[in-house]
């Protein structure tokens, strides 16, 4: 592909997200998704039609019915429902395809939405199960039946949330969402197959939630808050606090989280300017780029706002890091902390996207060129897809590296 014309076409991914294994873009025409591990583009609806179009026009034909969707528009949020044929979109972009105050559901193998839910205000999520559709509001959460005409089922009342913020469990064996209560700093989980049954309440934070990660069973909640340098996990059938981890020291607003079988994505804006890299002697902003649980919730991956992956032990505490001043008790809490026992570096230092791989000492980091923050395109940073491997003593080194929307069948 012809970079300038790549970049005149402008047609760059406005976020991506994690499922099963796969990963999702939001493009400013269309959308995009491919396998993680192995790399491999998978459904592409949006810039190959305008291609199409050209060459119909030229031959004075028609154009094909398949596709036509997808001709104008941008999708700023992509929800896939395991590796099924059904997403939602949201529009976004400069052009949206579809209002924000809408719920599209795409029906992959039609090519075409199958059904539309629409609102009186801006969509701030949508998370989905085989069953069940779950729409975010900036404070307030409906919960509908994933049918052709969805029927509403719940309203969950929150606190302010316009970040999105909350995790519906993919697992078939459970119906557990948590979300914002109306609390700053608390976090409620309702079993959706037994609404009558108390919900959990959790006073997770001082300040206000903007991370909420389920694991893959359902048995353990990831938190952080708006400060983003602690991640705290909590068992959620009792809501007892199991470990604490600390990120960094520095100031991270988390944006947004998505969880799905396999991973739990969140997603920040990224800090604005003025900002300095370590070494520099002013205040150094960190954002929390993205938390992701393996399969098994033994391990997590966290990324930040200027490419840098740090991997957590969940469940075994004594594998993390910790300060030789642990023991003194005289010193702040700050030296007891939990630190990673890996980290690895990205070589653009731009925000990444991580998830755990196919391989269980594996982790893919995506890259960007859209900044959530400010809604622009950085042309000098190409879409990058990295495959880190790690080893027991933390030691880590490349595998993979790929532009992904350059790349070609023959590439793949």
């Amino acid at each position: 592909m012809n970079k300038s014309n790549y970049l005149e076409g402008n047609n760059r991914p406005l976020f991506s997200l994690y499922s099963s294994g796969c990963f999702a873009c939001g493009m400013e025409n269309g959308f995009r998704v491919y396998n993680t591990d192995p790399l491999k583009e998978k459904e592409k609806q949006g810039e190959e039609f305008k291609m199409i179009l050209v060459k119909q026009r030229m031959l004075m034909a028609s154009l094909p019915e398949e596709g036509a969707e997808f001709l104008e528009g941008g999708i700023g949020h992509v929800e896939m429902l395991f590796r099924c044929n059904y997403l939602a979109l949201v529009g976004g972009g400069k052009k949206p395809k579809y209002p924000p105050n809408k719920v599209m559901i795409w029906d992959d193998l039609k090519k075409k939405t199958v059904i539309e839910i629409e609102f009186s205000t801006e969509v701030k999520a949508v998370k989905l199960r085989r069953d069940r559709i779950v729409v975010v509001l900036d404070s307030m959460i409906k919960v509908f039946t994933f049918t052709h005409n969805p029927h509403q089922l719940h309203v969950f009342e929150t606190c302010y949330n316009p970040r999105g913020v909350c995790v519906l469990c993919p697992n078939s064996s459970s119906s557990l969402l948590a979300f914002p209560s109306t609390h700053s700093g608390r976090v409620q989980i309702v079993d959706l197959a037994n609404t009558e049954k108390p919900a959990v309440e959790i006073a997770a934070h001082e300040g206000a939630l903007c991370c909420l990660a389920l694991s893959l069973s359902g048995d353990r909640l990831a938190t952080a808050s708006e400060k983003g340098t602690l991640i705290r996990i909590f068992d959620t059938s009792a809501g007892q606090l199991i470990q604490e981890l600390r990120r960094g020291s520095q100031t991270a607003n988390i944006y947004w989280c998505c969880v799905h079988a396999s991973a739990v994505i969140v997603f920040v804006p990224v800090t604005g300017g003025g900002c300095a890299r370590d070494g520099e002697d002013k205040l150094i902003f960190v954002s929390v780029f993205s938390i992701n649980f393996n399969q098994d919730a033994s391990l997590i991956c966290v990324s930040s706002d200027h490419g840098t992956v740090h991997i957590f032990a969940a469940e075994d505490p004594k594998r993390n890091k910790q300060s030789s001043l642990a023991s003194a008790s005289f010193l702040p809490r700050y030296f007891s902390s939990r630190w990673s026992f890996s980290r690895f570096q990205l070589p653009s230092g731009s925000p990444c996207v991580c998830a755990f791989g196919s391989e269980p000492n594996a982790v893919i980091g995506t890259q960007t060129c859209f900044c959530l923050n400010t809604h622009t395109l950085s042309p000098s940073l190409p879409e990058s897809y990295y495959k880190f491997l790690f080893n027991q003593k933390g030691e880590s080194s490349r595998d993979v590296y790929a532009q992904f929307l350059e790349m070609t069948d023959d590439q793949i």
